[in-house]
């Protein structure tokens, strides 16, 4: 059995979808595991992450068989047949996104580097290519690095002057808000705060049993954030 948290907007909009804790994902057993609690009929679509901006789109994909391995490069998947898409993370930003009007959904991941290319824009871009709409969208953020647990250079922070501040008695070092990041190009995008659901649960000092990159010095697993249509 998989724990799950979900997000009230999504719930309320009738999505199925989750942000699993304690089981990893870095492995095929996490997948196996996920199957047997949700017991989906529609295939599992996985992506190959690079911390780049490239959507892809379930239509265009071959589907995965749940052990399998992903072979497509990615980092964010737009779901326009009947699917399971997600991503997994260890300290990035986990977005899952609803379209009502168009049945569309998508799954994100967004660490700085996605970012500043991008993958944000990108999908809610592709979403409305395919019949989304700005106003008919629902998005949640999930558990991720926070503001107090994510210290970067002054490089990085400089790429996000609204999300970042400066450490006290440091030159080169701040602390940067991945979830105000990806909240602040999900609204220059066209979104309202309203639409945005930020679950405000940290991967590396909170509560949940969740995988942190930067916690454990890059030696963890992976949680996984999906969502269906």
């Amino acid at each position: 059995m998989v724990d799950i948290l979900k997000s009230v907007m999504l719930t309320e909009a009738g999505v199925v979808h989750g942000f699993t804790t304690g089981t990893d994902f870095s492995t095929a057993a996490g997948f196996s595991a996920l199957k047997e609690t949700l017991q989906p009929t529609q295939p599992i679509y996985k992506m190959k992450q690079v911390h780049g901006n490239k959507v892809l789109v379930t239509s265009e994909m071959p589907p995965s068989e749940w052990t399998e391995a992903a072979e497509l490069e990615g980092d964010a998947v737009i779901a326009d047949t009947a699917a399971v898409a997600g991503v997994v993370t260890a300290d990035c930003v986990p977005i899952l996104v609803s379209c009502k009007q168009s049945g569309l959904v998508a799954a994100v991941h967004a660490g700085w580097r996605g970012l500043k290319a991008g993958i944000v824009r990108q999908t809610i871009k592709a979403m409305m290519h395919r019949g989304a709409s700005i106003g008919g969208m629902v998005c949640a953020i999930g558990p991720c690095i926070c503001l107090n647990c994510y210290e970067v250079s002054k490089d990085v922070a400089d790429l996000f002057p609204e999300s970042s501040d400066p450490i006290k008695g440091s030159k080169d070092k701040y602390l940067l808000d991945l979830a105000l990041a990806a909240e602040v190009s999900l609204i220059g995008v066209g979104l309202s705060s309203v639409q945005i659901d930020k679950l405000e649960i940290c991967t590396s000092c909170g509560t949940e049993a969740l995988f942190s990159y930067r916690k454990s010095g890059g030696d963890c697993g992976r949680q996984y954030a999906f969502i269906c249509k």
